[in-house]
């Protein structure tokens, strides 16, 4: 079915399918493109009759070891959360510059004091 319905959208990548032999499975995203790399990836790991021949991405065939590059990216949520610590991170930092000089100084006025 996959050959049929590739004939109508491009010639070219039906050609390329036409020639893998035995079984062929699918893997569709749609939330973003690294999951299902990552998850076909890790189960290919522990299974090892599960070979990756390759990818579909953004309209181009890409090869199994771009597909293990794409595997080992971050999700979507942590770059986000990454992103957001890094944005964070000099507001954070310069808001303990400023506990500091006031720690000290009631470190020096305790020290009077005594």
């Amino acid at each position: 079915m996959f050959k049929i319905a590739l004939k109508d959208l491009d010639s070219a990548l039906s050609e390329k399918v036409e020639k893998l032999e035995g079984q062929i499975g699918l893997i569709f995203g749609f939330k973003d493109e690294v999951s299902p790399a990552k998850v076909t990836y890790n189960f290919a790991k522990e299974k090892e009759h599960l070979k990756i021949l390759g990818g579909f991405l953004e309209g181009k065939i890409i090869d199994k070891e771009t597909v293990a590059e794409l595997a080992k990216i971050p999700g979507r949520e942590e770059l986000l959360g990454r992103l957001v610590g890094t944005i964070a991170a000099p507001i954070t930092n310069f808001a303990c510059v400023l506990q500091g000089n006031i720690k000290g100084l009631i470190c020096a006025l305790s020290a009077i004091k005594k």
